[in-house]
């Protein structure tokens, strides 16, 4: 995605984005709209799903099946360790490289 937006701001005769770092983590940079954060989401009346912490699920002999946390960090709102700030929200994320 990064490439794309290269490509736009190349078309808009900027200067490729470079340290791509100094820009996501700059204050410029709006992540709530490039980023779509890894927490449960609810749109309208439907939740996406739940989502507690960094889980996984165990299987036992019976075929039932228990959440147990996995060893690390977990998800949390915001910037956290697994997910980062969550995943690239496409169309919103090369409009912010664009702008800067």
């Amino acid at each position: 995605m990064t490439a794309i937006a290269n490509q736009a701001r190349a078309a808009a005769s900027k200067p490729p984005i470079g340290d791509l770092n100094s820009v996501i983590y700059g204050a410029s940079f709006d992540r709530s709209a490039a980023f779509s954060d890894v927490v449960p989401h609810t749109y309208g009346i439907a939740p996406s799903g739940v989502l507690q912490g960094n889980r996984i699920w165990d299987t036992a002999a019976d075929g039932s099946v228990t959440p147990d946390a996995v060893t690390g960090y977990p998800t949390t709102a915001g910037y956290d360790l697994t997910t980062g700030w969550g995943s690239p929200y496409a169309p919103r994320y090369i409009e912010q490289l664009l702008a800067h």
